[in-house]
This record gives structure tokens, C-alpha cells and sequence, in this order.
């Protein structure tokens, strides 16, 4: 893996990191997406239990297909999902404790606190974009992935705030605090591109149990 902390010094800081699921965890990830891909059970932006954020007139904010894990397993089924799996990998010590302790200094005690998940995995292929929001949970992640050779250009997230640029690459995780503003760019894609080519983000929303 390799870190990367940014703005540490200003109101934004956020944390990169690259190569963040090794060879063969990714492998396990691909079967688990190209499942879910294949079996058409991701909902479009239109369907009202997609859950979009919406503008000030109740239109939505996206443009892509997207499945909340949680509605897709059973509780005894997540135990069958990589995805879900790894998440024990953002709340390891080390993680915890040192990483986000560097990257977010006065975020980490609270990010520690937060021992509850929501995961989502978003699929953007040609013309989908997510217009600037922000999530109303406490901390939220985000990990790219796609198809090597890249078959598309754009689908970067935009930090909305200090309009700040990071671009998509592949296998790469961002965590930032939930309440940035921030929005995807348009994907453009060759119109003869296969279903599985375009842009996958498995989306972690963190916050404390209420119980």
C-alpha cells in the first residue's frame, strides 16, 4: 500500500491509498462484482429504493446503477461476501491508529468510534455522473476499481469545497469526514464497450452504533 495525506494543514484533509487490496483479495472482489453485475440486480438512479440524493425539486443527483450489500445478503449470507469481509481491513490498529491518526488528525478517535457500516456498490458506465452532496453518516470511503485496460475516461471524485481533483484510479481507497461536498464527473465511454468495463466504487458509510 502506499499513503498519501493531503490538506493536513487546511480545512480539508483526506486520505489516499493505493494498491489497497493486494492481488489476490482483488481477485475475490471481481468475482463477487462480476456477480452481482451479471445477475442485473443493481437498481437504476430512477428506482426510489436506489436512495439518491435528490436536489431542492426531489430530482436525483445520480446518474449510475447501484445495490446496498445489506439489502443483497442475508444477515447469515454477508459472511459469503469478500466485499463485506474486508472491510475488517479500515478498522484494523494500524489503520486506525496510525494511518488516519496522520491523515486525519482530529478525526481518528471519532472514525475509531464508528463501529457500524452501510456498503454500496456503484457501477457508472457511459454518460453517469454523481452531482455535488454530501453523505449524512460520519466518515465514508470509497474504493475504485475497473477493467484493465481502462475503458473510459472522467469518473474522478471532486472535493466541491476546495475544488480539489482525485483522480479514479484503480484499486485505490479515499476516506474523507462525510459532511465534504463532493461529486463525480461525467463518465465517457466507447459506445462498444462490454457490461463490467465501465466504473465500480464500493462506498463504506461509517458511523457510531446507536445502540
Amino acid at each position: 500500500m502506499k499513503y498519501k495525506y493531503h490538506g493536513t494543514e487546511g480545512k480539508y484533509p483526506y486520505l489516499i491509498i493505493d494498491n489497497w487490496y493486494t492481488p489476490e483479495e482483488e481477485k475475490k472482489i471481481w468475482k463477487e462484482l462480476d456477480f452481482i453485475t451479471q445477475t442485473d440486480v443493481m437498481l437504476k438512479p430512477t428506482d426510489p429504493r436506489a436512495h439518491a440524493a435528490h436536489d431542492s425539486e426531489e430530482k436525483p443527483l445520480a446518474k449510475h446503477f447501484k445495490i446496498f450489500l445489506g439489502e443483497l445478503y442475508t444477515t447469515e449470507g454477508r459472511k459469503y461476501s469478500h466485499i463485506l469481509q474486508l472491510l475488517s481491513k479500515q478498522k484494523t490498529k494500524k489503520f486506525v491508529t496510525e494511518i488516519v491518526k496522520n491523515a486525519l488528525p482530529d478525526h481518528s478517535s471519532y472514525f475509531e468510534k464508528c463501529n457500524s457500516a452501510n456498503c454500496l456498490i456503484s457501477y457508472y458506465e457511459d454518460g453517469d455522473y454523481y452531482k455535488s452532496h454530501f453523505d449524512v453518516v460520519n466518515y465514508t470511503t470509497f474504493v475504485w476499481l475497473y477493467k484493465e485496460p481502462k475503458n473510459f475516461t472522467g469518473g474522478n471524485l471532486v472535493l466541491t469545497g476546495p475544488n480539489e481533483t482525485v483522480e479514479c484510479i484503480n484499486n485505490r481507497l479515499l476516506l474523507i469526514p462525510s459532511f465534504y461536498y463532493h461529486a463525480v464527473t461525467e463518465v465517457n465511454q466507447n459506445s462498444s464497450s462490454k457490461v463490467g468495463y465501465g466504473r465500480y466504487c464500493i462506498s463504506t458509510f461509517w458511523y457510531p452504533s446507536r445502540t
